[in-house]
């Protein structure tokens, strides 16, 4: 198994870097197609609207699996939807998810990226699941596993503080 050190990313290095014209045009690309996405949206509501759900669905059924986290696709929508009781900690994780997707998607403008809010989204992840919010309190690993369940590549996370 191949093993891939993560770790906490310092990026005081950015304020010295450069951007290059390409690098700027392109920036100016991605907002130029926020624009068109903000007046596709207003002309568009139910299209957009439904678009919105169908990603946050597919980000919480993807996110979820990365993490081994799961559920058969024919339950996800009806846990998603509050159709379905979850039924095992993998269902619980993917409601928590769920709820911490709504969040971004609902406060991103007015969400700072810190402590308390990273501390609250992590809360909220776990709000189903009875286990305590907070800082994680052992080491875990992400791993990578083929259709036979071989564990092909393993990611060894920071270390529980």
């Amino acid at each position: 198994m191949h093993i891939i050190d993560m770790h906490t990313f310092d990026y005081s290095f950015l304020k010295d870097m450069s951007v290059s014209t390409a690098f700027a045009s392109r920036l100016a690309r991605i907002e130029g197609m926020r624009s068109k996405s903000a007046s596709f949206s207003a002309d568009n509501p139910d299209t957009a609207r439904d678009m919105r759900e169908l990603s946050k669905i597919m980000s919480t059924r993807e996110s979820n699996d990365i993490e081994g986290i799961s559920t058969e696709d024919s339950r996800l929508m009806g846990l998603l939807t509050g159709k379905v009781k979850p039924k095992g900690h993998s269902e619980y994780e993917i409601l928590g998810y769920r709820d911490a997707l709504n969040k971004v998607h609902e406060g991103y403008a007015s969400m700072d990226v810190d402590e308390d809010t990273i501390l609250d989204l992590f809360s909220t992840l776990i709000s189903y699941t009875g286990e305590d919010p907070g800082y994680k309190r052992r080491n875990n690993e992400i791993v990578d596993k083929d259709g036979s369940d071989k564990v092909l590549k393993g990611y060894r996370t920071v270390p529980a503080s």
